[in-house]
């Protein structure tokens, strides 16, 4: 990412242990409302960090903060490797 113009790598207040975790792949279709909650939550850690776009490597993770990330002022969440196929 380093060699990307213009990135600036922001990291999250929480991380390794500490860091929020998305819903993972079946709770939000087994429980909806608890789901939303977690990625609600992940995405409020998310924004704190200024970043306009949030990239992630995990599907599930793609999915569940795509799903809450529905704002203007939300980050933009993209996949890596296609972030990276596209700047590299």
């Amino acid at each position: 990412l380093k060699s990307v113009p213009e990135v600036t790598y922001k990291p999250m207040w929480k991380t390794g242990r500490l860091a929020y975790s998305d819903a993972g792949d079946f709770l939000s279709f087994t429980y909806p409302e608890i789901a939303k909650g977690i990625n609600d939550q992940l995405l409020a850690e998310l924004k704190q960090t200024g970043a306009e776009t949030v990239l992630t490597s995990c599907f599930y993770a793609l999915h569940n903060l795509r799903q809450v990330a529905q704002q203007s002022t939300d980050p933009k969440i993209s996949d890596l490797g296609t972030f990276l196929m596209d700047y590299l």
